[in-house]
């Protein structure tokens, strides 16, 4: 990206794609095809293509021909309007959030048309999507005051952690340039950093947000262990699952705790309660 143009989007139904000319004045240049109002554009990182997302259901993609004119490809998977969308830090792939719950990853074959997989799990409309720098993550966020963090399996499926602590929808989200926290935006009148860490030992990835301290871990009724954490403010406890077992490495990564009795604070904060004592306990 060079920084010489702007895209626009607009309830006209329009995007437009902005150059300054020698006088100092913009000319746009107008993208037509969606039938409902443009929500969202973003240029890919290279600056080849443009993205659009329209309460039409739809996302395009658009190239610029030689004669200086625009084509488009249409993305339809979505069920209801899509909100926003991104781009990959490679160009390869786009994520798209939309009002049917669903955000849509999106892969160019090579005739050209585009192959979308749904991340299915939220439970009110995905407003705001966003790759991590490397690629390896995405980040969603959504009405149902919830954000989550999702990886792709070598597989080709996509798992889920979920952020929970905003008290009303979280409207926007987006990592940091190095990909070790995320932020979030809500109605509640907070926005909340979440720092993302490595477990030891795999690839498994917990969050906890700035105001959180982790309690204990405990197994439950499935043997998955289950990382509590709980909030400074509020005292509430949540957890999250890593479904191995937690080490005292993975401890380090957590502030200091509270004295407090493990096996207590599982079989109070796990339904149905552990069947046996908490692996691991900190303080």
């Amino acid at each position: 990206m060079d920084g010489t143009r702007i895209i626009t989007a607009s309830g006209d139904k329009t995007a437009r794609v902005w150059r300054e000319a020698e006088d100092g004045t913009w000319d746009g240049t107008p993208l037509q095809g969606h039938q409902l109002e443009v929500n969202d554009a973003a240029f890919s990182p290279d600056g080849t293509r443009i993205v659009t997302v329209s309460s039409d259901n739809t996302a395009r993609v658009w190239r610029q021909a030689e004669d200086g004119t625009w084509d488009s490809t249409p993305l339809e998977g979505h069920g209801g309007i899509v909100w926003f969308a991104a781009f990959s830090s490679d160009g390869t792939r786009i994520v798209t959030a939309s009002g049917d719950k669903t955000a849509r990853v999106w892969r160019e074959a090579e005739d050209g048309s585009w192959d979308s997989t749904p991340l299915n799990g939220h439970e009110d409309d995905v407003n705001s999507v966003a790759f991590s720098p490397d690629g390896t993550r995405i980040v969603t966020a959504s009405d149902d005051k919830t954000a989550r963090v999702w990886r792709e399996s070598e597989y080709g499926s996509w798992t889920s952690t979920s952020l929970e602590g905003h008290k009303g929808p979280v409207y926007s989200t987006a990592f940091s340039p190095d990909g070790t926290h995320i932020v979030t935006a809500s109605s509640d009148k907070t926005a909340r950093v979440w720092e993302v860490r490595l477990l030891a030992g795999d690839n498994d990835w917990a969050a906890s947000d700035t105001r959180s301290r982790a309690v204990a871990v405990c197994l439950d009724q499935m043997s998955h262990t289950s990382l509590l954490v709980e909030d400074e403010e509020t005292g509430e406890a949540r957890r999250i699952f890593s479904n191995r077992i937690v080490t005292q490495e993975d401890a380090a990564a957590f502030p200091v705790l509270r004295d407090r009795i493990g096996y207590d604070v599982c079989s109070k904060h796990l339904n149905p309660p552990p069947w046996w004592h908490a692996l691991l306990f900190w303080k």
